[in-house]
């Protein structure tokens, strides 16, 4: 089942360990919209719409991964059966290995309709 199907008409609440906190609305087969319900130090809290590609690794375990408009990419992975998620996320850093760094979150998540 293409995670769409699963999701279609649902929200995702993620929560990150340290407190980084998004909402996900899979809008098609193939784009999805994510928003920060946290701010940043300058009281922003992000969002964006972007394109994803996703894979069903096995029942109920999805790999989702999508590119943002600055360039961060993310490799998120959800296990519907346990509600837990991680992501992998790249991004710029001149001074880092190949000019870019990363991070790995781990969390939980929860479908909110």
């Amino acid at each position: 089942m293409h995670i769409f199907e699963r999701l279609n008409g649902k929200k995702l609440e993620v929560s990150y360990e340290g407190g980084a906190h998004y909402r996900m609305t899979y809008l098609s087969d193939n784009q999805l919209r994510w928003e920060a319900l946290h701010e940043l130090s300058d009281g922003e809290a992000p969002q964006g719409t972007e394109p994803y590609a996703a894979l069903e690794v096995t029942d109920g375990i999805y790999n989702v991964n999508w590119v943002e408009e600055d360039g961060m990419t993310a490799s998120q992975i959800l296990n519907f059966h346990t509600n837990k998620v991680s992501v992998f996320l790249t991004f710029a850093d001149e001074k880092a290995r190949g000019g870019r760094d990363h991070v790995l979150l781990q969390g939980k998540f929860r479908i909110a309709d």
